[in-house]
């Protein structure tokens, strides 16, 4: 019996400490939590594809004014 009640308990604290599973309590206590860190998220995606297409934007002049050529190929 010893065995099974350390088992068990194992087994309980490697629940305890699974990321999902807190994601799990954390959602049942905030029902919204997980379409709030999706929005946030994709904002911040959002937010990063922007400055990354500046960057492209800038890198792209760059190349133009340095091989004398105009590709012009970055939206």
């Amino acid at each position: 019996m010893h065995n099974l009640e350390y088992d068990l308990e194992d087994a309980l604290n490697e629940l305890y400490e699974n990321s999902d599973y807190m994601l799990y309590r954390l959602s049942t206590e905030q029902p919204n939590l997980l379409e709030d860190v999706a929005t946030e998220q994709a904002k911040a995606i959002e937010a990063e594809i922007a400055q990354l297409k500046e960057t492209a934007k800038c890198l792209d002049q760059e190349i133009n004014e340095l091989t004398g050529t105009n590709c012009n190929k970055i939206k």
